[in-house]
C-alpha cells in the first residue's frame, strides 16, 4: 500500500494507530486493540477511496478458508450464541494484513521494532522488581502486567526473539550490543513467569535464527545456556527436568485433557463442537496438589487438537495450513533476503529472522498450550509476520542496487 500527505489524511495516520498498536499489546490489550481498530477503520478508507490495495502475504486463501469454515458451523454448534460471540477473534488477524501493508520502509520497521522492545522492556523491568525484588521472593511465578503468567511469557516471548534477531543482524556492533541488552531483561522476565512453553518457544525460536543467521554461534549459545541452567536457582532448574516428566502434574493433567479432546474429535470429526468454552466438556482438574473443589478447563492446552475439537477435522486442516503456511512464507523471504546479502536493506533482514523465530516460537508454545486463541498474543506475532512479508515494491524493495538507494527486481 503506498500514499503519502499529512498524517491524518494520508497513510501516516494508519501507521501512527499501528504504532501505538505494537506499543500497547505488550501492556494493555484493550489500548492495543482500540489502536487496531482505528488503523482497519483509516486503512479500509484509504482502499474504499482506491488510495491503496491489500498487501498480499500469500496467506489469504487458508485464511479465507478458516474464517469460511467457523462461520459456517456456527449454526450447528452445539452453543451457537457463544460461537458466534467468539468469532471476533478473526478481528485479530487484521495486524497481519495491516503490518504488511503500512510498515514499509526502514524507518518504519525500526519504529515498530522499538515500540514493541519498548513495551516489552517496560512489562518485564517493573513486573520483576515488583513481583521478585521487592518481596524478594524469586520462586514466586511473577504473571506481570498482565495478571497471566502464561500470556505475558509469550509476549515477552516475542519481544526478546525479535531483539535476538537484531542481536544477530543488526547493522554495527553498537546496535547488536544494545541489542544484547535490552535483551537480558526479557529473557529474566520470562525465566521468572516459569512459563515452559514460553521457555520451549524461546529456545527453539532462538535456534533457528542462530542456525539461519550465525550458526557459527550455535556451540557457543548452547554453551552459555548450560552455564544459565547450572547457575539458576534450583526451583527453576527442577521446572526445567519436569517438561519430559509425564508423572508431574500438570503433565499429568495435559494428557487427560488430550485424550479427553481426541475423544471429542472422534465423536464431532466433521463439525467439531464449535467455537465455545469447552469446560462442560472436559474432565474435572485439580490444579494444585490436594486441591478442592478441582475444576473444568475451558479449552485442551494445545493448538492443533483445539483447532480439530471446535471446527472438526476441515478446521484442523485449514488452521495448519494456515499456521505452517506462515513458516513457508517467511523462509521463502529469509532465503530471498539471504541470497541478496548485504544488497538487502537491513530491517527487511532483521524482520524476516526475527518473523521465523517468532513464528516456531508460537508454534512450539502452542504445542503445549491454546496460544491460536489468545488475544494479546494475536496482535503481536500477527504484526510481526505480516511487516516481514510486507511485499516488494519500488518504494520499498527487497534489493538494492550497488549505491544501496534503487530498487532492483528481486
Amino acid at each position: 500500500m503506498a500514499g503519502r500527505g499529512r498524517w491524518w489524511a494520508g497513510d501516516r495516520g494508519v501507521f501512527a494507530a499501528l504504532l501505538v498498536t505494537a506499543l500497547a499489546a505488550q501492556l494493555s490489550v484493550a489500548i492495543g486493540q482500540l489502536a487496531l481498530g482505528l488503523a482497519l477503520l483509516a486503512a479500509l478508507a484509504r482502499v474504499a477511496m482506491r488510495r491503496d490495495r491489500v498487501a498480499r502475504t500469500g496467506l489469504e486463501l487458508p485464511f479465507l478458508l478458516l474464517l469460511f469454515w467457523a462461520l459456517a458451523m456456527i449454526p450447528v454448534s452445539e452453543v451457537p450464541h457463544e460461537s458466534l460471540r467468539n468469532a471476533r477473534r478473526f478481528y485479530l488477524f487484521v495486524p497481519l494484513w495491516l503490518g504488511a501493508g503500512y510498515v514499509v520502509g526502514e524507518r518504519r520497521r525500526w519504529a515498530v521494532l522499538a515500540a514493541v522492545a519498548l513495551g516489552a522492556t517496560v512489562n518485564a523491568v517493573y513486573s520483576v522488581v515488583v513481583e521478585s525484588v521487592i518481596p524478594g521472593d524469586y520462586a514466586l511465578r511473577i504473571g506481570m502486567i498482565q495478571h497471566s503468567v502464561i500470556t505475558s511469557s509469550w509476549l515477552v516471548m516475542t519481544a526478546s526473539l525479535l531483539a535476538g534477531a537484531v542481536a544477530l543482524l543488526g547493522p554495527g556492533v553498537r546496535l547488536r550490543l544494545g541489542a544484547a541488552l535490552v535483551l537480558a531483561p526479557l529473557l529474566v522476565a520470562v525465566a521468572l513467569t516459569q512459563s515452559r512453553s514460553a521457555w520451549l518457544g524461546v529456545a527453539a525460536g532462538f535456534a533457528l535464527m542462530t542456525a539461519c543467521a550465525r550458526p557459527r554461534l550455535i556451540l557457543p549459545l548452547i554453551l552459555v545456556a548450560a552455564a544459565g541452567f547450572a547457575l539458576s536457582p534450583p526451583h527453576l532448574r527442577d521446572r526445567v527436568r519436569s517438561v519430559t516428566d509425564p508423572a508431574q502434574a500438570t503433565n499429568a493433567q495435559r494428557l487427560v485433557l488430550w485424550r479427553a479432546g481426541l475423544d471429542l474429535v472422534r465423536e464431532h470429526p466433521v463439525t467439531g463442537v464449535g467455537d465455545r468454552n469447552l469446560a462442560p466438556l472436559t474432565p474435572a482438574l485439580a490444579m494444585a496438589p490436594g486441591a478442592v473443589p478441582t475444576v473444568h478447563v475451558r479449552h485442551l492446552h494445545q493448538n492443533f487438537l483445539m483447532l480439530a475439537a471446535i471446527w472438526g477435522v476441515p478446521g484442523l486442516v485449514f488452521g495448519t495450513w494456515f499456521l505452517l503456511g506462515m513458516g513457508w512464507q517467511l523462509g521463502r523471504r529469509w532465503r530471498e533476503l539471504r541470497v541478496a546479502g548485504a544488497r538487502a536493506p537491513p530491517t527487511r533482514r532483521i524482520w524476516a529472522l526475527g518473523g521465523l523465530g517468532v513464528w516456531v516460537g508460537v508454534i512450539v508454545s502452542g504445542l503445549f498450550d491454546w496460544s491460536f486463541g489468545d488475544p494479546e498474543l494475536g496482535l503481536v506475532y500477527l504484526l510481526v509476520v505480516g511487516v516481514a512479508l510486507a511485499p516488494a515494491t519500488v518504494r520499498d524493495p527487497l534489493v538494492l542496487d550497488a549505491a544501496g538507494s534503487q530498487a532492483v527486481q528481486a
